[in-house]
């Protein structure tokens, strides 16, 4: 997540909750959660609004708070791989598993709380594209916010 952040122009800091940066001026704490299956994703959840509060009990009172959350092994434990023969047709279609997923996954949690800004699933599996006559395995990467 401190990657995708640095590439997209800020400075990430690895610090607790996990990484904190700013953005606008304003300080965000980004608590990143990888759960390894479905019943643990709720606790996940739990941890990181808790790492979140406790990031939020300092200074400066404008921080603000993310949850990250990595849903790779809950959408591909390692025995698929994903075929697509169009770019756009492969990001639909994992952008679709992957709010899917979330949506079962977060059925019946709590609102986060104030101070909590937003909650990011995120998601790395394999692909085939085979739209050549020689298929090429390729690395798909989706951030849903």
């Amino acid at each position: 997540m401190a990657s995708k952040l640095w590439r997209a122009g800020l400075v990430p800091e690895l610090v607790e909750p996990d990484i904190r940066c700013e953005v606008d001026g304003r300080t965000v704490y980004v608590a990143c959660k990888r759960p390894f299956a479905g019943t643990g994703s709720r606790q996940a959840y739990t941890d990181a609004l808790a790492q979140i509060r406790t990031g939020l009990t300092g200074p400066p009172a404008s921080a603000r708070g993310v949850v990250a959350l990595s849903v790779t092994r809950l959408l591909n434990s390692g025995g698929r791989i994903f075929e697509f023969t169009a770019q756009a047709a492969r990001e639909d279609r994992l952008g679709k598993l992957l709010e899917q997923l979330t949506e079962e996954v977060s059925a019946g949690w709590n609102e986060p709380g104030p101070g909590t800004i937003g909650l990011l699933w995120h998601v790395v599996t394999p692909a085939l594209d085979t739209r050549r006559a020689l298929a090429r395995l390729s690395v798909m990467d989706q951030l849903n916010v």
